[in-house]
């Protein structure tokens, strides 16, 4: 029997046709029933006419896609790596767009931004990170061993209390032995150095008043 190979090749690629739109159209319902929960739809606004937009992601964390909300600044994403539906809106949509989204150092969101235990601030965790917001200091970027740091110390509730700044890494010279960066918090700045060589990381703070309290703001 002979085979036509034009044939064959027509099939496979109608085969493949279908099963991406039905993995479109399975995205697109997961990804609206997330955004009509009660607590996302009140940041994401309504999605019943939105449509499931494909994304390539990055290299390390992969592709998924994105629906828009019809507020302003919101997104709802789906990561196919993790087969995980999570929002991001607002103040920290803006800075992650700044970053330029699924695309950047920060990877996708990894879940729904949560309120924080003060009752104002807002925080959102990533592949590769977390973004911290508060009105009054603004969203900023806490990563690698500044966050690990922070965390150690009771997080924004802590000595430190919030992120007023991303990390500012201090630029490379040739002979440098070791690569430092610091970042600050409202009470105190968290430096962090890696040796080149040996890769071993050493970490200073300064704090700017020990008997702080964030929840008496001093």
């Amino acid at each position: 029997m002979k085979i036509n190979l034009k044939n064959v090749l027509l099939i496979l690629l109608l085969t493949g046709l279908q099963k991406s739109i039905a993995q479109v159209n399975k995205v697109t319902v997961l990804m609206k029933q997330h955004a009509a929960a009660p607590v996302i739809r009140s940041f994401i606004g309504d999605v019943s006419n939105a449509a499931a937009n494909y994304t390539t992601g990055n290299a390390v964390d992969g592709n998924g896609y994105y629906m828009l909300g019809s507020l302003p600044w919101s997104v709802v994403y789906f990561v196919n790596r993790t087969s995980k539906v999570v929002a991001n809106w607002g103040e920290i949509r803006k800075k992650y767009n700044t970053l330029n989204n699924e695309h950047s150092y920060l990877g996708w969101p990894a879940d729904d931004e949560k309120l924080l235990p003060d009752g104002t601030g807002y925080f959102q965790e990533f592949d590769h990170g977390y973004i911290y917001w508060h009105p009054a200091y603004g969203a900023h970027v806490v990563k690698g061993e500044f966050f690990n740091h922070w965390a150690k110390n009771n997080w924004e509730k802590g000595v430190f209390g919030y992120p007023i700044e991303d990390e500012f890494n201090y630029p490379a010279k040739p002979k440098d032995k070791s690569k430092e960066a610091f970042q600050k918090f409202f009470n105190g700045i968290i430096y962090v150095s890696e040796n080149l060589i040996t890769h071993q990381i050493t970490t200073a703070v300064k704090i700017y008043n020990p008997n702080y309290n964030p929840s008496r703001g001093h």
